[in-house]
């Protein structure tokens, strides 16, 4: 007779996911010009989608003019930032003469803080006679890194988990969606879901499924013409869907903060009094972009008398 002996054995797999909660975000945020005998040969400009930079092109005349040009840094991101480094190119024109000031190497750029680089640009009063170089080239060049000691802050709950801790199921408030599974409404006459955007008054439409946040300006923008040809189709692009997410959007303070999102733009059949079949022909066809107009069906689940 055998014995055998058999070994338990147990295969445990651990999987995770990790995210950077973090935003690095130091950018140039304006430039501006203040001008004494010198010209602006092009406005000033700056640049934080194909590269950071600012830039401008200056005309002097003669001896004595100078221009200057203040630079706004703004740290919008919530690591703070220390400049270790100010690179400044050699522009090779002794008639022309670079200074910066406002800014040193070490200074720190908090989270949400701003500092301000002068640029000054002066044709210099040594010159007795017209030089044969009359152009001069610069480039400033501002290194950033995280301020020492400075750690990522804790995760903290967004805005859209705080507002779900205020659901409610009677009177004015936040309600869950019967209708779509993961959105928050606000309902009642006069909910308290106002807040300041851009420096105006807006209201708080949704939250979303995603946990984005849907808000519609408290006051009107004025009589928009729907679309110069008058074409009933939005995503032509009408020429208000033009306006908004082009002028207007572009209006707007922080508007880097205004994300894409589908739209429900489908046709509701006139006198269907059916919310869920409402629902379902505005989401037949969806329209994905940054400004657009509230829909038929969001502004009958802002009622409390709807479920």
């Amino acid at each position: 007779m055998g014995i055998g002996y058999a070994a338990f054995n147990s295969q445990l797999n651990i999987t995770g996911t990790s995210n950077i909660t973090s935003n690095w975000d130091v950018r140039i945020t304006n430039i501006e010009s203040e001008l004494n005998g010198a010209t602006d040969l092009e406005a000033p400009s700056y640049d934080n989608t194909n590269g950071m930079y600012a830039s401008f092109h200056t005309g002097l005349s003669k001896p004595g003019d100078y221009a200057l040009y203040t630079v706004t840094i703004e740290n919008r991101g919530d690591i703070d930032a220390t400049l270790i480094d100010i690179e400044i190119s050699d522009s090779n024109n002794p008639a022309i003469v670079f200074e910066t000031s406002g800014m040193s190497e070490g200074d720190n750029l908090l989270q949400e803080a701003k500092d301000e680089l002068v640029v000054k640009v002066s044709y210099s009063d040594s010159v007795t006679s017209q030089p044969g170089n009359t152009t001069s080239n610069i480039t400033v060049t501002l290194n950033y890194e995280q301020a020492s000691g400075a750690t990522p802050p804790e995760e903290t709950e967004t805005a859209s988990d705080q507002l779900k801790e205020l659901v409610t199921t009677s009177g004015d408030g936040l309600y869950a969606d019967t209708y779509e599974s993961g959105r928050y409404f606000y309902k009642g006459a006069n909910p308290n879901n106002y807040i300041t955007f851009s420096g105006e008054t807006w209201r708080i439409i949704s939250v979303e499924s995603d946990n984005t946040i849907k808000i519609m300006r408290n006051e009107s923008i004025g009589n928009m013409t729907w679309d110069d040809t008058g074409s009933n189709n939005w995503t032509r692009p009408a020429t208000l869907n033009t306006y908004l997410n082009g002028e207007y959007l572009e209006g707007l303070s922080y508007n880097d903060k205004v994300v894409s999102h589908n739209f429900g733009i489908g046709a509701v059949t006139s006198g269907n009094n059916d919310l869920v079949a409402q629902i379902a022909s505005e989401n037949g066809t969806l329209w994905n972009g940054k400004v657009g107009l509230i829909t038929a069906s969001e502004y009958l689940r802002a009622n409390t008398n709807t479920a």
